[in-house]
Parts: C-alpha cells; sequence; structure tokens
C-alpha cells in the first residue's frame, strides 16, 4: 500500500499556489492553504491508497474542522476515515517523552509491511519531524517499507509564487548506504549494498552504486564467506583498485563510506606480489584473511581457513606453486603434518603403512626441521595451540559438539592466529620464507 504520512500545523494558511519540483513534475500548479491538498492533486492518480495525518487538538480545530477545512477537502478527494484510507492520529500538545512516544508507537502501528511510504515533513510541530525520522528508519528495517518521496511545501513571505514543492528524500537515503557498508563492514555482506545500487537513485552515490565496483566487492565477501583463502587477496586487490578510482571523484558523504570499505579490507589485499607460492606474502595475507573472519565472527570459516594455514606452514619457502597439479597433491603433506601437530607426542608413524607412512614419516621429518628453524619453544606452542583449533573445528564437523563455548571461540582463535603469525615472522627472520 501507498501511504502519505503528513502533520497538520496550527497556523492560519494562506491560499497559495504550489507546484511539484523535480521528480514528478508537470508544469501544473495548485492553490489550496494545504499543502498536503496540493500533493493529492499534483500527484499521478493511484498515488497514494492511504493518508496518516498527525495532528494536535489545536491544528485539528483550526485546520481540520472548521469549514472548508483539510477534512472537507480530503472528502472531495475521496480519502475519509470512513472509507478505511485516512488515519488520524492525535499528538499531544504537551512537552514530554511519554507523549511523544504514545503517538509515536500508533504511528508505528498504521504502517504495513513492504508498504511504500511518502512523507510531508512541511508544517512539523516541534520535534515531530524528528520523531518521524526515526520512525522511517525504524520501519524500513522491521517492516521492509520503501521510502519513495519526503516532501516539503516552501512557502515563505519572501518568495513569489508559484512555491515548489521538494524532494528531500535524498537526505533520508544516505542512513540506507551507511547502513549497507556498515554490514559490509561488520557482516561480510554486501548483499544490501548490491541492491541498493540497483534500486535507488544513487546521484549522490554514483561511485558506490557502480556495477563493476559492487562486483569486485561481492567477490571479496565471497571469499571471506567460502573460505577461498588462494583467492581472496586478488578480489580484494581487484576491489581496492575500483575504490581507489571512485575514491579520485568522490566527495563528501561517499568519500567517507568509501574510505570506511577501504580500511576495512585494505589488509586482505596484500602489497607484495602475489606469486601463488608458500611465501611472506601469502602467510600475511592469510593471516589478514583468518582475522577478517574472526572480527565478523564467522567461527566455523575462520577455524577453517586457520587450520588450513597452519598446515601450509609444511610448505613455507618451497616453491610450490598453489593452483598446479604437484601443488594440489602437496595438500596431502599439509594434512600429514597438522596430523603430527595436533596429535603431538601421541603420533606414531609405526601406524600407517604404505604411502601414508611415506606421508607420516616425511611429516614428521618437516616438523622437526621447521623446529629447528624456529626453535624448539616456539614449535612446542604450535603443537599446543593446534590440538585445542582441531579439537574446536572438529566439534564444528559433528553438529557443534565442540566443548568450547562459543564465547571463547574468539579468545582462543585469535591466540592461535598470532601464535601463527610469530612462526612466519620467525620463517621470515631465518630466511625459510622470503
Amino acid at each position: 500500500m501507498r501511504v502519505l504520512v503528513t502533520f497538520l500545523g496550527a497556523n492560519s494558511y494562506t491560499e497559495v499556489a504550489y507546484f511539484l519540483d523535480g521528480d514528478g513534475a508537470t508544469g501544473e500548479t495548485c492553490r489550496t492553504p494545504y499543502v498536503q491538498e496540493a500533493l493529492l492533486k499534483l500527484l499521478p492518480k493511484g498515488s497514494v491508497d492511504r493518508v496518516v495525518l498527525l495532528h494536535t487538538a489545536t491544528s485539528k480545530k483550526l485546520n481540520w474542522e472548521r469549514e472548508d477545512g483539510l477534512k472537507s477537502r480530503f472528502e472531495r478527494l475521496g480519502f475519509a476515515d470512513e472509507r478505511g484510507n485516512l488515519k488520524l492520529i492525535k499528538a499531544s500538545e504537551t512537552l514530554s517523552s511519554e507523549k511523544y512516544w504514545e503517538w509515536f508507537q500508533e504511528l508505528l502501528a498504521s504502517i504495513g509491511d513492504r508498504d511504500t511510504l511518502l512523507c510531508d515533513m512541511t508544517h512539523g510541530w516541534r520535534i515531530m519531524s524528528i520523531a518521524l525520522s526515526s520512525a522511517l528508519h525504524f520501519l524500513q528495517r522491521t517492516r521492509s517499507a520503501t521510502l519513495e518521496a519526503v516532501y516539503y511545501g516552501v512557502w515563505d513571505k519572501g518568495l513569489t509564487e508559484p512555491f515548489p514543492i521538494v524532494d528531500a528524500r535524498a537526505f533520508f537515503h544516505i542512513n540506507e548506504w551507511a547502513d549497507a557498508v556498515a554490514r559490509l563492514v561488520d557482516e561480510a555482506d554486501a548483499r544490501k549494498l548490491a541492491r541498493l545500487a540497483e534500486q535507488q537513485e544513487s546521484f549522490h552515490f554514483q561511485g558506490l552504486a557502480d556495477p563493476e565496483l559492487n562486483e569486485r566487492i561481492a567477490a571479496v565477501t565471497r571469499a571471506l564467506r567460502n573460505v577461498e583463502a588462494n583467492g581472496v587477496a586478488e578480489a580484494t586487490r581487484r576491489a581496492l583498485e575500483a575504490i581507489a578510482r571512485k575514491k579520485a571523484t568522490a566527495r563528501g558523504a561517499e568519500l567517507i563510506l568509501l574510505e570506511l570499505v577501504e580500511r576495512k579490507f585494505g589488509g586482505l589485499g596484500s602489497a607484495e606480489p602475489v606469486s601463488g607460492r608458500y611465501d611472506t606474502a601469502y602467510f600475511r595475507t592469510q593471516l589478514a584473511f583468518v582475522r577478517a573472519l574472526f572480527e565478523h565472527e564467522l567461527w566455523m570459516q575462520a577455524f577453517t581457513a586457520l587450520r588450513e594455514a597452519t598446515a601450509s606452514v609444511a610448505l613455507a619457502g618451497t616453491e610450490t606453486k598453489i593452483d598446479s597439479k604437484k601443488g594440489r597433491d602437496a595438500r596431502k603433506n599439509c594434512d600429514a603434518f597438522f596430523n603430527t601437530l595436533q596429535l603431538g607426542a601421541k603420533f606414531d608413524p609405526e601406524r600407517f603403512s604404505g604411502h601414508d607412512r611415506t606421508l607420516a614419516d616425511e611429516a614428521l621429518a618437516t616438523k622437526h626441521r621447521l623446529a629447528e628453524a624456529i626453535g624448539s619453544e616456539l614449535m612446542e606452542r604450535l603443537v599446543l595451540a593446534t590440538g585445542e583449533m582441531a579439537k574446536i573445528r572438529n566439534g564444528m564437523d559433528h553438529a557443534w559438539t565442540a566443548k568450547t563455548p562459543t564465547a571463547d571461540f574468539e579468545e582462543k582463535g585469535r591466540k592461535s592466529l598470532n601464535l601463527l603469525g610469530e612462526v612466519a615472522e620467525a620463517l621470515v627472520a631465518r630466511g625459510v620464507l622470503r
């Protein structure tokens, strides 16, 4: 349903000529004391199905009930309480937060799911306009309401007729864009940003509405949610390139939002060339990747990526190309190495035979070699952390039977992440990683 929400003021209004300015302008004018009547006459037929009118006792007496007041004018236009397409909400003239809250609640109850809202702010009384702004924001979140227009009839004694009715919805849409960017940086959810780019007029946010930018940002969020550990750096690099281009012409609110996205995901785009090998840039990118997953509270994805990054230490500094057949086969060595870490002293190569025994022996040899590079104390800490990490991640594989409370996931995960960072830097210092 298309609903016009408007205020009835308590002044004595002079009959003047109004016209719609901007989108929807037809060149027609309407002479009336009431901007509400002008809107209903100037808007295309079918634009309004129902009117919600907020008033005070004074404004109702002066401008609703009097002869040729707004009530009779509404009735001539087909809007009346008995027809079910007009709702009157009385607002107290007492300056009390409790009284304001009463009509605020009644206004919320007057709007249905997925209604399209047209709001008239011309005669907002005291803090009514502020409260309505909050109501609009609330309804868009909870009722999936669409804010189509926010009208203001510009009447002033110093101006000459006709007077424009301007649409200020762009100032309300900024909240939607800010919310979309907040979802992106807080939850790695790019869907609302994409929807806004498709659905809303975006002349104030042309950079954020750019299809190429949105697709590149979406690729980063997909990499995060799908744990695309080996593709996140390239996806982020491409997104940051697009953001940098948009920043060159952006200003004001849009520039602030673009910079927010850039700061949030900048760490995922390695400043060092991505070689496709298990080198310094790879491990630093993986650390940033896992850190981002923890920040978004994507626990399963975070521990999956942390497990794979820890296992990848087995191939640190090798020339193995990650996306080659040899590289894919080498992940078996990584799995075996991870097992040696999580089992610690309990790991026994004698339990294996054939090719599995070969992998077990190689994994144990890799563990000893790396212990010499990073020191036995750091290796022992890595063994303990890996055992804890494996328990948590395995618990997720079995309908979340992990004994570790969800509240402890971040603390334990970050400790393991920081430890892996120490291991990587130790390997850099010893020349194993370049």
